[in-house]
């Protein structure tokens, strides 16, 4: 069954599905099976198929929402990308008081998306 190739978690989302639809989904992994018969692509390639379907099928699957309670935004961020680079230091150990305290910011983290931010805590 193709359900034995896909997350348990997922696997339980799709039976919450009614039967029209686990019936659709049959058939699209059915077409994709016999798309990539043996001798024709790698495995890499049918892995990426499978993630990017997934993807389609599941489009929040793989994200992280997290509540933190402080975020400091660099300058150079604004309006532009800026990436951190390793400069042989160790962050700053985290002080108590930033620890604490209801979460100011949402920060959600995905693998296609990047990492998003948004005032305000859990809902």
């Amino acid at each position: 069954s193709f359900k034995d190739c896909i997350p348990r978690s997922f696997q339980l989302q799709i039976r919450r599905h009614n039967a029209l639809t686990r019936l659709r989904l049959r058939n699209i992994f059915r077409r994709f099976v016999r798309a990539f018969q043996p001798g024709h692509v790698s495995q890499q390639v049918v892995m990426v198929k499978y993630l990017a379907t997934l993807e389609q099928l599941a489009p929040r699957f793989g994200t992280e929402r997290l509540p933190v309670c402080h975020l400091e935004l660099l300058a150079q961020a604004v309006g532009q990308p800026y990436y951190l680079r390793d400069a042989g230091q160790s962050p700053p150990e985290p002080g108590p008081e930033l620890a604490t305290g209801p979460p100011t910011h949402e920060v959600l983290v995905t693998g296609t998306g990047g990492i998003q931010w948004r005032p305000g805590g859990e809902e």
